[in-house]
């Protein structure tokens, strides 16, 4: 087995194979490169980043709608089944995965999803990426998608009457 794979396999890896496929070289040599050849995810890239509103004059509460356009920057389709899926930071929907469109290569493909700014005034986010149905991240980094700054103006109109007050 060593011979035909290559002098990188040790012995106890060749035997471990082997063993695994009750000694027939050919199923143990097959069982080698399918462990070894790494998986090539898909590729994404963030065209557009949108929201209806303005994410700086949010009430508490405010429904809004988020769209981002996705690209396709690899070299194959995307497998049937991906999705975007809710993967940190601070819950506004109860949408947590939306499934995107299989996007040829070069193409877009457009996601959008509901959310409601949180209750109470602060600085919020709320971070997605791509999956493949099995399971794998892909699109590099994690995507954190927009700061939510919700009712931030009546807390500085607050902080300046308090300062003039208190001059």
């Amino acid at each position: 087995m060593q011979i035909l794979v290559g002098n990188n396999l040790i012995s106890s890896t060749a035997r471990f194979f082997l063993d695994m496929n009750n000694w027939n070289l050919q199923a143990a040599v097959g069982s080698y490169f399918d462990f070894e050849t790494p998986v090539k995810l898909p590729s994404m890239s963030l065209v557009r980043d949108e929201m209806n509103s303005d994410s700086l004059n949010l009430l508490p509460a405010t429904t809004v709608q988020k769209v981002w356009l996705l690209l396709n920057s690899g070299d194959e389709k995307w497998p049937d089944g991906c999705y975007l899926q809710f993967s940190g930071g601070d819950v506004m929907s109860e949408t947590k995965r939306v499934f995107v469109e299989a996007a040829e290569p070069n193409n877009t493909a457009q996601v959008s999803v509901q959310l409601v700014a949180p209750h109470h005034p602060g600085m919020y986010q709320s971070k997605w990426r791509m999956v493949t149905p099995s399971g794998a991240y892909f699109g590099g980094n994690w995507l954190t998608f927009f700061p939510f700054i919700v009712g931030i103006h009546r807390l500085i109109k607050l902080y300046f009457l308090i300062i003039c007050i208190s001059d």
